[in-house]
């Protein structure tokens, strides 16, 4: 793949690698080990839809967040909240027609679980679909997003590694 060339794969690469780097710096080896599987998979399939999918280059974007300071993970969702779902969040550009395509294939009827829910947009669209929804985010400021937005929907403070749910009470996750 040479010159300018960017894919959603590449995209995607780039995001584990950040989650690669969060996991080693908290000291989790199990979710290390887990990052490295995701990318090593994510490499092997660049080739293949919808890893390979063109994707314009973040660019200015890039730019502007390799010269922004670190920002602690909670606070900055927090400040985020606000502005997510509005135009130029190239993370959602990327992803979003792609999540969504493959949701689209879930028979109605389903109990799914949104984790990392942010301000629901991906929950917006289960419930659209006929789906029953519980979200799980770890930041407030974007649940009350996500309350407001998918009021057909239950949202849930909480972290990825203990969801506050029972095992085995939700059919799919996104």
């Amino acid at each position: 793949m040479a010159g300018s060339f960017y894919s959603l794969g590449h995209h995607l690469l780039g995001i584990e690698g950040l989650a690669l780097l969060r996991s080693a710096e908290q000291g989790d080896a199990e979710a290390r080990e887990r990052r490295v599987a995701e990318l090593l998979e994510i490499a092997a399939r660049l080739d293949e839809a919808p890893y390979s999918e063109p994707r314009e280059a973040p660019g200015r974007h890039a730019a502007f967040l390799a010269s922004a300071p670190p920002v602690e993970l909670v606070a900055g969702y927090a400040a985020w909240a606000e502005s997510y779902d509005q135009p130029g969040n190239v993370t959602i550009a990327l992803e979003e027609e792609v999540v969504h395509r493959l949701l689209a294939g879930l028979p109605p009827g389903r109990e799914v679980l949104d984790a990392a829910c942010g301000t629901g947009r991906h929950a917006a669209f289960l419930v659209a679909h006929g789906h029953a929804v519980v979200g799980v985010d770890g930041s407030a400021e974007m649940l009350e997003r996500a309350a407001a937005k998918v009021p057909g929907a239950a949202f849930l403070l909480g972290e990825l590694d203990r969801l506050p749910l029972p095992d085995r009470s939700v059919d799919a996750a996104v």
